[in-house]
């Protein structure tokens, strides 16, 4: 019995270490906080400033982020609060050259190629160094000054990237991401990430309670994308590389001249070994008209778009079976301070459409 005790407790300690182990690992898990590129930061005197400090928990990723117009140059400030190891990595299908100055610009490091093994391109630039606290200044531009591309800037703590995803588990239509209702304009989903190394995939859905005209759904990034489109009637819709983005001719593009009403399954992955980050273009004709019903109840709502002063007749159905109608003249807006009247939304954006009697519009004005 004692010597059953003695493994019992051997066991549990064992347990108990390896528990502790997990707890403590996934305590040490860097977070990457995600910053978009904000032009104009084209100089060393007046760069982006990166809010996130690093550390050795915290790391930054700079993207969705250009190269463009040719010549462009991208300059990034950002503070070092623990002193150690860091890694600056530029994932890019292109060639880049990544510089690394002081605060008063003083060149510290910098390199062309081989920079990067988390991504296939061996073009692509990236440095590995000690950082003492303090802050520095991170210049990204094209090697040869003439092209264009997209990329994303890792800034992380140590030299093994971080690869955690928050959206995951997302690889199968039980676990898609739901996106907004979608029926005509454009959304753009939340940046997306694939795991480096190749072998993920990541599955959004959408739906629409009406027919769309001229659905296009795309990637926007610098990765190699393979895309897979599940309209609601079955049909599959598969693209690998297409040429709707001059920056990147390995992006994805779907079109469904006419998609059915119903739920949309999106599925990304990428070719070979690529990962990284990326977004969802998902564009269709705005509609000229949206039909609203419940039971026998039918209302119609038109000229959804164009001017900001309207009338009582051209909005919606003012007088329908011989009934009124809520028109489209009852939504006004003033912006403080700016105007001195009302107006009407007249920018129409984005159209969802997800039960017959209920429809949300997106004005931009």
């Amino acid at each position: 019995m004692a010597g059953a005790k003695g493994d019992h407790a051997m066991r549990f300690y064992s347990i108990l270490a390896g528990t502790l182990f997990v707890w403590l690992m996934a305590e040490a898990q860097i977070q990457m906080t995600r910053v978009q590129e904000q032009e104009p930061n084209n100089s060393l005197d007046a760069p982006q400033i990166v809010a996130t400090s690093l550390t050795d928990s915290q790391g930054v990723v700079i993207t969705p982020a250009t190269i463009y117009p040719a010549n462009d140059r991208d300059y990034y400030r950002f503070r070092v609060d623990t002193p150690g190891i860091y890694s600056l990595r530029v994932d890019t299908n292109r060639d880049t050259l990544l510089t690394l100055y002081t605060s008063t610009g003083t060149q510290i490091a910098t390199n062309d190629n081989n920079g990067n093994p988390d991504i296939p391109n061996r073009l692509a630039s990236g440095l590995t160094l000690n950082l003492d606290a303090g802050e520095y200044i991170a210049e990204v531009r094209y090697l040869f000054w003439q092209g264009v591309c997209r990329y994303a800037l890792r800034l992380f703590p140590g030299d093994q990237a971080p690869d955690n995803d928050p959206t995951e588990p997302n690889d199968d239509a039980d676990h898609a991401v739901p996106l907004d209702a979608f029926t005509g304009g454009e959304m753009i989903s939340p940046v997306g990430f694939i795991s480096y190394g190749g072998g993920d995939v990541d599955v959004y859905n959408f739906k629409s309670a009406v027919p769309i005209t001229g659905l296009r759904i795309r990637t926007q990034t610098y990765i190699d994308t393979i895309l897979r489109v599940i309209a609601p009637d079955g049909t599959v819709y598969d693209n690998d590389d297409s040429s709707w983005d001059p920056l990147n001719g390995a992006a994805s593009e779907v079109y469904i001249p006419l998609g059915p009403a119903g739920t949309y399954q999106v599925e990304v992955r990428t070719f070979g070994t690529w990962g990284g980050y990326y977004q969802l273009h998902i564009s269709a004709a705005l509609p000229t008209e949206i039909t609203l019903q419940e039971g026998n109840a039918l209302f119609r709502l038109r000229s959804l778009t164009g001017a900001r002063d309207r009338t009582a007749t051209n909005n919606a159905d003012w007088l329908y079976a011989g009934a009124d109608h809520f028109f489209q003249q009852g939504w006004w807006y003033r912006i403080e301070g700016v105007h001195s009247r009302e107006f009407t939304l007249s920018t129409l954006t984005l159209v969802g459409q997800d039960q017959p009697n209920r429809a949300f519009l997106t004005y931009s004005e």
